[in-house]
């Protein structure tokens, strides 16, 4: 969703096969009580605090950051723990973008660089 974000787009496309696909209400009903207990956490603990992180220009910085991070994920499997750890990172910053919530910009900034630092720290213990 990040790469439409970035060219301005407010909706997310996606292709018919996708779309005219239908999810019987039982299941639908099922899976919405299985994530009310953490978006219910989120809700209780997000707030508009630093908003300035989470508005433009620096959004778009964090819609790159996103971008990034799920296209180096494949290739970081090779690093045990950075590919969860960006997953980690992306949904932080999500966070911090649908709730306003600057602090939550600067916990998954703060995971971003203990991502990026974990395959140096891997490199020098293996040496």
């Amino acid at each position: 969703m990040s790469a439409p974000l970035l060219l301005g787009r407010n909706k997310l496309w996606l292709p018919g096969f996708i779309t005219r696909r239908a999810i019987p209400g039982r299941k639908l009903d099922k899976a919405l009580c299985q994530i009310e207990g953490p978006l219910g956490w989120v809700q209780d603990v997000t707030t508009r605090r630093l908003a300035f992180l989470t508005t433009p220009p620096v959004s778009y910085l964090l819609y790159t950051i996103c971008l990034f991070c799920g296209a180096a994920m494949p290739f970081l499997e090779l690093v045990p723990l950075t590919s969860s750890m960006l997953a980690s990172v992306v949904a932080l910053l999500s966070i911090a973008l649908i709730s306003k919530d600057g602090v939550f910009t600067l916990i998954g900034l703060t995971g971003l660089a203990s991502t990026a630092a974990l395959p140096a720290t891997i490199g020098q213990l293996m040496t």
